[in-house]
């Protein structure tokens, strides 16, 4: 009886998704993104490519930009945005809250990452800090990358040049301006080795 319950409970699940499945798809398809049936968008994000620029996403990814699904609240949508030729790469079973992620260079994500609602992630500068350079829209970009099991908490910036190392953890609200080692927690402004992942598990 509780198989029979459970497949019941399956096909109302998936006829009731089935609607925004296909929002979802056609989303993707105005913005030139391969869509996967994985997918969950609780709102939809703003996807954007400019000049060139490319994003891939993998399977079982979700993108949250609706209050109702996280009690820290996503004050924005979920934004992704490829300009100048840059290239988005996001892994498997990723999820982003209410987070920016502009790339005109070149951003990867891992597998396995969390990134919490108000953080953004930006591989260039914007806008030059030379006066002459912002009139002709010139600005430095280094390439980020953020490798498997990293979780970034609320409201971090994540600037351009960084690499975070697999299963870090990045504290709400720090600034990462330079590189994380594996296995690492970094808080502050600017980030900071707080201590290793492996000590703080064993310190419990």
């Amino acid at each position: 009886m509780v198989p029979f319950v459970k497949r019941c409970a399956r096909k109302v699940r998936n006829a009731l998704f089935l609607p925004l499945l296909i929002r979802d798809a056609l989303y993707c398809w105005i913005h030139g993104i391969r869509w996967h049936y994985s997918w969950r968008f609780w709102k939809l994000p703003r996807i954007r490519r400019y000049r060139g620029g490319s994003i891939s996403i993998g399977k079982h990814f979700t993108a949250c930009s609706d209050l109702a699904h996280n009690p820290l609240g996503a004050t924005q949508p979920v934004i992704l945005y490829a300009q100048f030729n840059g290239k988005l790469v996001i892994g498997d079973h990723v999820g982003i809250t209410g987070s920016s992620i502009c790339c005109s260079n070149h951003i990867s994500i891992g597998n396995n990452v969390l990134i919490g609602p108000g953080c953004s992630i930006f591989d260039s500068d914007g806008h030059s800090i030379h006066p002459e350079e912002r009139l002709t829209g010139l600005s430095s970009s280094n390439p980020i990358f953020i490798e498997n099991d990293v979780f970034v908490g609320t409201k971090c910036i994540i600037l351009k040049g960084v690499r975070i190392g697999e299963g870090s953890i990045i504290a709400a609200g720090s600034v990462v301006m330079d590189s994380v080692p594996p296995f690492t927690i970094v808080a502050g402004n600017p980030a900071q080795k707080y201590r290793r992942k492996k000590q703080a598990e064993e310190s419990r």
